[in-house]
């Protein structure tokens, strides 16, 4: 146990902290000034590699402060905080491990075409019905590829159109989607019949 060791090692576990306080100190500001962006900023990005770079960042920035706070203490009263370099080594790996955890998740989701937040698809659907001719949503499917999404679009429309008819109204969702929401990089539009057509308002 830590408590069994002779006070004689306190003056040398001093002058060693002391040595390294400042130094881990030092390096600490520099990672604080040299950081990229936080990882909700990066998020806003939407690219997995930016945030995983954010995360590490951060990682740095609370390791070092962590070992800081440890080396201070052990080296302002050794013979209270002897073994706070020990738990600040815990924190520490605590820290680093939750963080690669989160960002495997986050990458895992991606690479297994997870549906986006609900205010993306709550946003393609309300562009979809602002074309007119599109009576509703019937269905939404969208998967990340880089920075951009890939969406499958179910339409409704009138069953009484033409099919020339249907498809231009198709063509002007994919073309104002692609305008109005600069994360979509293409759509697939599919043109379903409306399911009470005897609501439709005429023209």
């Amino acid at each position: 146990m830590w408590c069994s060791r002779s006070p004689s090692s306190f003056p040398a576990r001093r002058a060693s902290a002391s040595r390294i306080g400042p130094a881990n100190g030092s390096s600490t500001l520099t990672t604080m000034s040299a950081a990229r962006p936080a990882p909700q900023s990066a998020g806003e990005v939407g690219s997995a590699a930016l945030v995983a770079d954010a995360w590490n960042d951060a990682v740095d920035i609370l390791s070092a402060g962590g070992a800081l706070t440890a080396v201070t203490l052990s080296n302002y009263d050794p013979a209270r905080f002897l073994a706070a370099d020990h738990y600040g080594g815990f924190v520490v790996g605590m820290i680093v491990a939750g963080t690669g955890i989160r960002v495997m998740r986050d990458a895992s989701l991606d690479l297994v075409d997870t549906m986006p937040p609900a205010d993306f698809t709550r946003a393609l659907e309300a562009v979809a019905v602002s074309v007119p001719g599109v009576v509703g949503v019937e269905k939404r499917f969208a998967r990340k590829t880089g920075l951009q999404y890939h969406v499958d679009l179910h339409i409704e429309v009138d069953p009484q159109l033409t099919v020339a008819a249907s498809h231009d109204i198709a063509s002007e969702v994919r073309v104002t989607l692609k305008r109005e929401l600069p994360w979509v990089a293409d759509v697939l539009v599919h043109v379903e019949p409306a399911a009470h057509p005897e609501n439709l308002e005429n023209p």
